[in-house]
């Protein structure tokens, strides 16, 4: 239970009354930390934290009572309670957000309080099987939580199931990286985020991404350049691979090296099959970028497979054509 008053007159500094408001948070009780918060406004009326913890007080337990009601609902499923609870995260986050340390303390009590919840009703609905869940979108909403509560090896845990359960899941492999750097592993984050690429650039959710410094890395890069925000995503493992911001590479397959080339004769079977493509600029830019993206991977299979030069060469003319300012990056990358 969270800490109660009596009346005030206890002897606790404000520094103490925020510690016991700030407890009374990270337990979800409510109440008594908006009786906390408003003792110490009586004593300090500026105080930002409390200002910001009343506010705060008020704004979740009106959510928490409309969610505790969806149990008493026919429709009720711990699945969708916690889905709820972390969109009601989400958009408080938002709406709150600061950049001020005091306030910050505030929202990470509550975030502990919230997600915390959530995750329980998120396993739960695990253990149960509840049969009307997307069991890939369950291990997902797990990690990302536990990836927020700070929990990475239970985060890593989850977006390995996903990614045991759908194995071309990009966002999956994008989130592991992101777990893999915030514990320092820099190789195995490099990796991942490059399998992530080489899947489905566009299947990546960058707003989950945010704190990711091989992103920024490659954001800062890709900001010299006159990119429109439609076909950024698809840039992005372009400007990684010349820029080697993702220097680690793994070999590929055989299997992979025949999909990589029926999908450049794809593409290209299409682009002359459907002209109007070409009038769209951005239509045009993303297909460029998804070309030369497949290019780049064939030039890095044949310079350490085979060392093909009659292969390297067609592959560096095919980047030439589609893009002088990449081919140029690119040979001074080399």
């Amino acid at each position: 239970m969270g800490f109660r008053y009596n009346n005030g007159n206890d002897g606790f500094s404000i520094k103490q009354r925020l510690s016991f408001a700030m407890s009374s948070l990270s337990e979800g009780c409510f109440n008594d930390a908006a009786t906390i918060f408003k003792e110490i406004l009586k004593r300090d009326f500026s105080n930002e934290s409390a200002e910001m913890g009343v506010k705060c007080c008020n704004y979740w337990k009106i959510k928490i009572e409309k969610l505790k009601k969806e149990k008493d609902r026919k429709s009720f499923s711990c699945y969708k309670i916690g889905n709820l609870l972390y969109e009601e995260w989400e958009k408080f986050a938002l709406t709150f957000s600061s950049s001020k340390e005091t306030k910050n303390r505030v929202l990470n009590c509550i975030m502990q309080y919230v997600l915390g919840l959530a995750l329980e009703y998120l396993i739960k609905a695990e253990i149960d099987g509840e049969a009307s869940i997307n069991i890939v979108q369950l291990f997902m909403l797990i990690g990302f939580i536990n990836k927020e509560l700070g929990n990475l090896n239970d985060a890593i845990c989850y977006f390995q199931k996903a990614i045991r359960t759908e194995g071309f899941n990009a966002d999956a492999y994008a989130q592991l990286s992101n777990c893999y750097e915030l514990q320092g592993d820099e190789r195995a984050a490099k990796i991942m985020l490059r399998e992530a690429f080489f899947l489905n650039p566009a299947g990546i959710d960058l707003t989950k991404l945010e704190n990711s410094q091989l992103i920024t890395k490659i954001y800062c890069v890709m900001k010299q350049y006159d990119i429109a925000e439609e076909t950024f995503v698809f840039w992005m493992p372009v400007y990684a691979r010349i820029y080697n911001i993702l220097d680690i590479k793994r070999e590929l397959k055989s299997v992979e090296v025949a999909k990589i080339h029926k999908d450049i004769s794809d593409i290209k079977n299409e682009l002359e099959s459907n002209t109007g493509i070409l009038k769209n600029k951005n239509e045009t830019e993303k297909i460029k970028a998804i070309l030369l993206i497949r290019y780049l991977w064939l030039y890095d299979y044949f310079q350490e497979n085979e060392n093909n030069r009659e292969e390297i060469k067609k592959v560096e003319d095919a980047i030439k054509d589609l893009s002088f300012t990449i081919y140029n990056i690119f040979k001074n990358s080399i």
